[in-house]
């Protein structure tokens, strides 16, 4: 079971993974195609991946399902969902 606050923990580093890859893709939109795609590659699922990663995401959500924590679990979700897409943007 998570520990008080661990989701909110994670939620955040979800927030700034997605920030992060927002800031890659305008900082390497210049650079030509074949140098660009690779780059983000390895960067967004390389990088990025290893700081916060789908399956720690899953992982909480499965414990605050199995603990019945649903106000957790709506908030998880709808924080991560929308702080991403809203930080990639």
């Amino acid at each position: 079971m998570p520990q008080k606050g661990c989701v909110e923990c994670h939620a955040n580093c979800q927030c700034i993974r997605c920030r992060l890859i927002g800031f890659l893709v305008v900082l390497l939109q210049h650079r030509p195609e074949a140098q660009r795609e690779s780059l983000l590659l390895l960067l967004t699922t390389g990088f990025c991946e290893g700081f916060t990663t789908f399956s720690t995401f899953s992982l909480e959500l499965l414990y605050c399902l199995q603990a019945e924590a649903w106000d957790e679990v709506l908030l998880y979700l709808t924080l991560s969902v929308v702080s991403g897409v809203g930080a990639v943007y």
